[in-house]
């Protein structure tokens, strides 16, 4: 009894591009082999050919021993392709003690997400949250499960230092009917850059520093 052709395609088949892979890991010394691609052109006729294509590739294999049926096979190489990182937050001006988000997600240029691992520096994980003290800037580095590429992209918080609402002027202090009178807030520390301020007077709203009325 003549056993069937023989072969064993690897265990792994995902790579990096530009790496070398072999498409078969046994040998049966008495059958020939002849690898295709799917439109038919022929890759190789050895029993364990190297590839190393530049994108996602299936290969058919045929194997005959002249006596029994041809065996027909195809093996798929998976070409890991570089991605792009995308972060929850531009950089953000936030008051002392908030809490921000860490997120990075990584996308290939179809747009569809891109599994790996994202580390952040100095502190926090991804999808996790963090609390602010200090202005910080925050670094992550993501790479893909082949280690294939590694991207780094970073945000800041740039923490706003709390103040007070010092006093509130109006110049004059005292006026007739109709004049009209400066009102002006003061904070500590002061000369806080980008403050809103907003005064309110019976249903009427004036977001400016120094309101005339």
């Amino acid at each position: 009894v003549v056993e069937d052709p023989n072969y064993a395609f690897p265990s792994d088949k995902t790579i990096c591009p530009g790496e070398i892979t072999a498409l078969n890991t046994f040998v049966d010394p008495t059958a020939g082999y002849v690898w295709t691609l799917q439109d038919g052109t022929v890759v190789s006729t050895e029993a364990i050919p190297n590839v190393s294509p530049t994108q996602t590739t299936t290969y058919i294999l045929t194997i005959d021993n002249g006596l029994c049926q041809p065996v027909t096979d195809e093996i798929t190489i998976v070409v890991r392709q570089d991605f792009s990182l995308i972060l929850n937050h531009d950089n953000l001006a936030l008051c002392q003690g908030s809490e921000v988000v860490l997120f990075a997600d990584a996308v290939d240029s179809q747009g569809n997400d891109v599994s790996g691992t994202a580390v952040w520096s100095p502190q926090g994980v991804n999808g996790g949250s963090v609390t602010v003290g200090a202005t910080t800037t925050f670094v992550v580095t993501f790479t893909d499960p082949g280690n294939c590429f590694t991207h780094t992209d970073s945000f800041t918080v740039t923490v706003v230092p709390p103040f007070l609402l010092d006093s509130l002027t109006a110049t004059p202090d005292t006026v007739f009917e109709g004049e009209i009178i400066d009102l002006q807030a003061f904070t500590i520390p002061a000369g806080l850059d980008g403050p809103t301020y907003t005064w309110s007077m019976n249903d009427d709203v004036f977001d400016e520093t120094i309101v005339s009325i």
